[in-house]
């Protein structure tokens, strides 16, 4: 393993990902750096380190370590929400590429060219810049799986042993379903591991079980605690009361997306959603699929959450989209695979020789034709340019082309409900932002001191920045919030509302009246 391309695994994917970060400047990128990541920088930084990390932990959010780290910048630099957030997206978007790297090289055995290629293939790939633009957390959760996987392949020592448990922990604080892909991942090596010892015949060394056992039990009881404790339909503005793990999603009012009418209209978005995704990617993982234990596991509970909805629409789990989203990953080490074979052979390619091929040589007569067939070496360069070609106008053009003009591939109604068209927004397109800013400024300095604010969640963030103590109310509608919002409301002389204008029925027919607007932002007070 080299350093120049150690080097490269980080440095390329942070550069392409600023790329994006550099076309919106000075405004972010991504919906939950203005909801969530930017409000809680400026907690840190008017409240204090240790009071504001208090009140994180109090309410059971999950990915301390991101917190911890984007809290700590805001403190030691004081600088702006935004800019702190542009500067920290691209360098999650390297580590994940060095993370991939290591993972390639230490535990598949891959040679430097190849795992380079992977490491940034899977991280600008359009689905994983799509994961990079709104799900910070994830991003940082899997570079601490692919870094922890890659020390199960020595768990004979202590050393690998010590450092796969604190990559775990690392990764389990950071993000709750990489948890429960890192806990399903890990089991199934273990199980593995068991199994072919004992078909050996060999002993099987505590060292190997002690670590990862450990590493299993933190897993579940942390995932349990934070699954039966914590609201976590709410926290992504769904459902109010806890429920189980799985839902129906015939019924499950799914915020933006709506309601499934039909199990056929839920297995067409399904469907349609996973084509829009790998379709470019399909031919390559087939032809580049070869086991690999944690791959195979990662591989089999994304899939399996993902299509569950289509067998069993009335109980699965959450989130169908989140989980395919995440396949990204296994399918693009599959596809590096494809397209740099030399390093060993591939399931598909081996079937081919010992079947297919075959076959056609007894009709044929000729006894080199596979060799001859599968070793066009410039016929393999071409398919691999004009691949990197298809990715790179996809990538490109989700990175920098306007949220209100996509490219055509990203501009299907029904992908949008679960994929922005362009990576040019956070909670509204960069060209609206300044109206956004502008109109909770206007709050900050007009609304008097026994006042409080409710914001529609779009604004939310950007209220949270610029309106100084006054308390603020989110709602999402009239059944997500509002009504509770509008009753603690009433303990205040005024009410403000600021919500945009497809949001704004229930409010003008409530006595509200209208007293600010700036394009599609309104502002009203009662």
């Amino acid at each position: 393993m080299r350093r120049g391309y150690l080097l490269a695994s980080f440095l390329v994917p942070t550069l392409i990902r600023a790329i994006p970060e550099a076309v919106s400047f000075p405004w972010p990128i991504g919906y939950d750096t203005v909801y969530l990541y930017a409000p809680l920088i400026h907690a840190f930084q008017i409240y204090g380190f240790f009071p504001a990390l208090s009140f994180y932990i109090y309410m059971k959010y999950y990915s301390l370590p991101f917190y911890i780290i984007i809290g700590g910048l805001g403190i030691l630099s004081q600088a702006d929400p935004f800019l702190i957030l542009k500067v920290v997206a691209p360098f999650l978007c390297g580590f994940l590429g060095f993370s991939i790297f290591y993972f390639c090289s230490h535990f598949l055995g891959w040679g430097d060219e190849k795992s380079l290629f992977c490491a940034i293939l899977s991280t600008v790939y359009f689905v994983s810049l799509g994961l990079s633009f709104g799900f910070f957390r994830n991003i940082l959760s899997l570079g601490f799986f692919f870094l922890a996987i890659s020390e199960t392949k020595n768990l004979d020592k202590w050393k690998n042993t010590a450092l796969f448990s604190l990559l775990s922990f690392m990764c389990t604080f950071s993000h709750e379903v990489v948890t429960l892909i890192l806990l399903f991942a890990t089991v199934y090596i273990i199980l593995a591991m068991i199994y072919d010892r004992l078909r050996r015949k060999s002993t099987v060394s505590m060292r190997v079980f002690v670590g990862p056992s450990l590493s299993i039990l933190f897993c579940v009881v942390f995932t349990l605690l934070y699954m039966g404790n914590f609201d976590l339909y709410s926290s992504g503005g769904f459902l109010s009361n806890k429920l189980s793990v799985l839902v129906d999603y015939t019924s499950w009012n799914l915020g933006d997306v709506g309601f499934y009418p039909t199990t056929i209209d839920l297995g067409h978005h399904i469907l349609l959603f996973f084509l829009f995704c790998y379709a470019p990617l399909l031919l390559f993982v087939l032809w580049g699929y070869f086991k690999c234990r944690p791959l195979d596991a990662m591989s089999l509970l994304l899939l399996g959450a993902s299509f569950m909805p289509l067998v069993l629409p009335h109980s699965a789990l959450p989130y169908w989209w989140r989980w395919m989203l995440m396949l990204v990953f296994p399918f693009t080490v599959y596809t590096s695979n494809a397209l740099f074979p030399s390093e060993g052979e591939t399931i598909v390619r081996k079937w081919l020789e010992n079947v297919f091929f075959y076959y056609l040589e007894k009709r044929c007569g000729s006894q080199n034709l596979t060799s001859k067939i599968l070793s066009v070496r410039f016929s393999r360069r071409r398919i691999l340019l004009v691949f990197v070609v298809l990715v790179s106008v996809l990538s490109f053009t989700f990175m920098v082309f306007p949220y209100e003009h996509p490219f055509p591939y990203y501009s299907n109604i029904v992908i949008q409900l679960y994929f922005p068209p362009s990576m040019q927004a956070n909670t509204f397109p960069i060209s609206e932002c300044d109206e956004a800013m502008l109109a909770t400024i206007w709050l900050n300095w007009n609304m008097p001191q026994n006042s409080c604010l409710i914001a529609h969640k779009n604004l939310l963030g950007w209220a949270m920045l610029n309106v100084n103590f006054r308390p603020i109310y989110s709602y999402s509608g009239v059944s997500t919030g509002l009504l509770q919002a509008l009753e603690q409301a009433s303990l205040y002389n005024s009410t403000y509302v600021i919500t945009t204008w497809n949001y704004d029925y229930f409010i003008r027919t409530s006595g509200f009246n209208l007293v600010f607007n700036l394009g599609q932002i309104e502002v009203f007070k009662k």
